[in-house]
């Protein structure tokens, strides 16, 4: 576990258990829809519109979640798309798809 997942998880343990599960179910499923949407989105030429809507998104939910390596990443991509860097975005992926996996594996073990 990293120390981004770890404050994630002490955010989540200040909270009610019952706010906890639901809090890290919809973030779970939130999450993984925009993953494959920015993914599929990344790979068109040029990258969509939505590809920088969705790389913003996932940067404010991973950050509102104290998950600061996924924010971080997904903000590169966010950067790259805003100055018009295709490659640079696409570059930054595989970064944002680990931190992201590392989440989910994080959150999965937490609550199973």
């Amino acid at each position: 576990m990293s120390d981004s997942t770890d404050a994630m998880l002490r955010l989540l343990g200040m909270i009610p258990l019952a706010a906890q599960q639901k809090m890290v179910g919809l973030y779970r499923e939130t999450l993984a829809s925009q993953l494959a949407a920015l993914g599929q989105a990344l790979q068109a030429e040029p990258p969509t519109p939505a590809a920088q809507a969705l790389a913003h998104k996932i940067a404010g939910s991973a950050a509102m979640m104290q998950d600061a390596a996924l924010a971080g990443a997904a903000r590169g991509i966010e950067g790259a798309l805003v100055a018009a860097d295709a490659a640079q975005a696409r570059a930054r992926w595989p970064e944002v798809q680990r931190f992201a996996a590392e989440t989910m594996a994080a959150l999965a073990t937490a609550y199973p």
